[in-house]
């Protein structure tokens, strides 16, 4: 329960539960400028973008941007809770790659065929974030800085496979 779960993070550190301290300079004050800052950025990307384009009148863009802030603080919520349960759960990782909480809590905690699901969500999500951004910046290469040759499907292809190829050698550099 929720009890244990702040007894043992308060053995762990009672830094993790002090909304004032940590690595935040001005703690949860700062953690929430930065939410609301990169929301704010989110939502102009054009893989966001095309979501409001399709809204059908002004008054019904009020209304998503809140169903948006809603969800994405519900989302914040639970992330958190998710890494204060992993850093309960998973002692080991707070000395090594903390980015494998999620799929280690789903793989260590969940039935297989769930974990499954769990860890196909989760790479179809970073999939499709990375094929998002891969064909804005081929739009932004092919249709922007060459505008001349933004009618010709061959240069459009060859702009997005250039991209992808950069990305590529970015990835198997790291």
């Amino acid at each position: 329960g929720i009890s244990t779960l702040v007894s043992q993070l308060n053995a762990i550190d009672p830094a993790l539960l002090d909304m004032m301290s940590g690595s935040y300079k001005y703690g949860i004050f700062g953690f929430f400028a930065g939410w609301l800052f990169a929301g704010i950025g989110v939502m102009g990307q054009a893989h966001v973008m095309v979501r409001f384009m399709i809204i059908d009148h002004a008054e019904n863009a009020k209304i998503a941007v809140w169903y948006y802030a809603g969800l994405v603080t519900i989302l914040s919520v639970l992330c958190i809770a998710a890494a204060l349960c992993a850093r309960v759960l998973l002692p080991e990782l707070a000395s090594g790659d903390a980015e494998l909480a999620l799929p280690t809590l789903s793989s260590n905690f969940l039935p297989a065929i769930l974990g499954g699901v769990f860890l196909a969500g989760l790479f179809s999500a970073s999939i499709s974030s990375a094929d998002s951004q891969i064909l804005s910046s081929s739009a932004a290469l092919t249709r922007d800085l060459f505008s001349k040759y933004s009618d010709n499907v061959l240069w459009a292809k060859a702009g997005t496979f250039l991209i992808g190829l950069f990305a590529l050698g970015i990835v198997l550099s790291g």
